[in-house]
């Protein structure tokens, strides 16, 4: 036997409750980093991100063009952008749109 949801709640004789989220956040959710480099580096430059933990969620933006986003939390900005700043002068051809 099939049970909706208003069915349910009249069963369990419980009243419904409602949830409101406000849509205004006080806080800043993440930094974006935008970095336009050689297509061939995005992999590295991922998989850099990945390695350490926490600091930021890479993903590829323009596969093409060689545009990719790293979102960073505010705690681990400073974290970001040394490690940003160090593969930049690796890989050499580098540029950060957004910091």
């Amino acid at each position: 036997m099939c049970h909706n949801s208003s069915n349910l709640l009249r069963i369990m004789n419980k009243p419904q409750t409602k949830i409101c989220f406000s849509s205004a956040r006080q806080t800043i959710d993440c930094h974006r980093v935008i970095m336009k480099l050689d297509p061939v580096n995005i992999s590295y430059v991922t998989l850099i991100f990945e390695a350490y933990d926490f600091i930021g969620v890479p993903r590829t933006i323009d596969r093409k063009n060689g545009i990719l986003e790293a979102l960073v939390a505010p705690d681990f900005a400073e974290d970001a952008r040394a490690l940003v700043e160090a593969l930049k002068s690796e890989i050499g051809r580098m540029e950060i749109i957004t910091m």
